[in-house]
């Protein structure tokens, strides 16, 4: 077992050792991804919002007695997990707030080096985040599978999709 599948399953059974030692460890971190999420949202990061989305992970974590942590199941790679946990909750936040707070054009993409990060950056989030999990950090199927929600054999359906998305950017983008 790993390290993180036994914080997670001592998390789940209340260990509140464990659970100070998962705040000490990914606090930050759900932070850090907070922010980035709400500025690719919204082209701006409050730190008020980055800090109650990132309250709103936590609390969801120990919600009906830690059922998400009781629901992730190995392998699994837990920074893309919780990655995505905070992406929903930035989304959540934002979706909570008036709409005449939001910025009323979308935020422009920013500038990543390469023509293919850029082209990557304007695909939907969650396919992004597959892209990124199987290229950029070597994960399998079947660690992809339980960090967005489905089986192994879909996530090559989707990887599939996502991809064809991405060759239409680059042939619009004169990139083939």
């Amino acid at each position: 077992m790993n390290p993180d599948e036994a914080l997670v399953r001592a998390c789940a059974a209340g260990d509140a050792a464990a659970w100070r030692r998962f705040i000490e460890l990914y606090d930050g971190w759900v932070l850090r991804v907070a922010r980035s999420s709400l500025r690719r949202m919204t082209g701006a990061a409050p730190e008020a919002d980055a800090e109650d989305a990132r309250a709103e992970v936590f609390r969801r974590l120990v919600e009906r007695d830690h059922a998400m942590l009781r629901s992730l199941r190995p392998p699994h790679n837990l920074s893309a997990w919780l990655a995505i946990v905070t992406r929903r909750a930035c989304g959540k936040l934002l979706r909570r707030k008036a709409p005449a707070a939001l910025p009323r054009e979308p935020a422009a993409v920013p500038a990543e080096p390469g023509p293919i990060l850029d082209l990557l950056a304007r695909l939907p989030s969650e396919d992004r985040l597959l892209l990124e999990l199987f290229f950029m950090h070597d994960c399998s199927y079947e660690e992809i599978g339980p960090i967005l929600g489905m089986s192994a054999e879909s996530v090559g359906k989707a990887k599939f999709r996502a991809l064809e998305k991405l060759r239409d950017l680059a042939r619009a983008a004169g990139l083939e």
